[in-house]
């Protein structure tokens, strides 16, 4: 099996499961689509950059994992609390986390205090 890696250097992947994906895999005319669609809004956000070769389009991130889940968040924030973020903090407690994640937080809470 060899390997390959992306023109950016940041993902790898093995040839035999990007064969196995493309190949072997069916996928959809209407997933294909909705991938396209979201790697190209994800460009037009900023997040992605995009460039042909040949009848291939490449995608290299941008900005960083960690700016792109904060972007992420604010987004989420203004859409379900008007930009709140406490409180998108507090559904979040209310609902999904357990106890070890809320002392994860509150270990990143004092951090910033």
């Amino acid at each position: 099996m060899s390997a390959a890696t992306s023109p950016s250097g940041l993902f790898q992947f093995s040839v035999e499961k990007a064969y196995i994906v493309r190949y072997l895999i069916p996928i959809s005319c209407a997933a294909l689509q909705t991938v396209s669609t979201f790697l190209s809004r994800l460009v037009k956000k900023g997040f992605l950059n995009m460039y042909r070769k040949g009848r291939y389009c490449y995608y290299q991130p941008l900005v960083s994992k960690e700016d792109f889940w904060r972007a992420t968040m604010e987004e989420s924030a203004k859409f379900f609390t008007k930009g709140d973020l406490g409180e998108l903090a507090c559904c979040l407690c209310d609902d999904m986390l357990d106890a070890k994640d809320i002392e994860k937080l509150k270990k990143k809470l004092n951090e910033h205090s």
